[in-house]
């Protein structure tokens, strides 16, 4: 493949965010595209976009583990479980994130994250 062909660039790139995110990526070049199909162009952030999305936000990015969904319903299943920051308890991410003014994204990382510098965060 060629860095200047743009689903490979995109391939390669959500492969990135997954390492950076410590999940593991298990899908090659070939099964992201046929996951992806004629839906590849819907992919993306923001409203009406598809996201790639895990069951139950756990385990590799995989076939078998993986799911197509739009955007507005892969960042609501972030508002709507109980959390423990710090002690502190809130009904919703989303709760804790207006609180304490930090965006959901990073709240759900922070949950997921094994640094013991976070271990106070806890999605219930």
């Amino acid at each position: 493949m060629s860095w200047t062909d743009t689903n490979y660039r995109d391939y390669m790139d959500q492969k990135g965010l997954a390492r950076r995110r410590n999940i593991d990526w298990q899908l090659t070049y070939e099964q992201w595209l046929s996951f992806w199909g004629n839906d590849i162009e819907k992919r993306g952030v923001g409203i009406g976009k598809l996201q790639m999305c895990r069951y139950k936000d756990l385990g590799p990015y995989k076939l078998g583990n993986i799911f197509k969904d739009t955007h507005e319903r892969n960042c609501v299943k972030w508002h709507h479980n109980g959390i423990e920051i710090d002690n502190v308890y809130y009904n919703t991410i989303g709760e804790a994130s207006r609180e304490l003014n930090i965006i959901p994204q990073t709240i759900n990382w922070r949950c997921k994250s094994k640094n013991k510098k976070f271990e106070g965060y806890k999605i219930l």
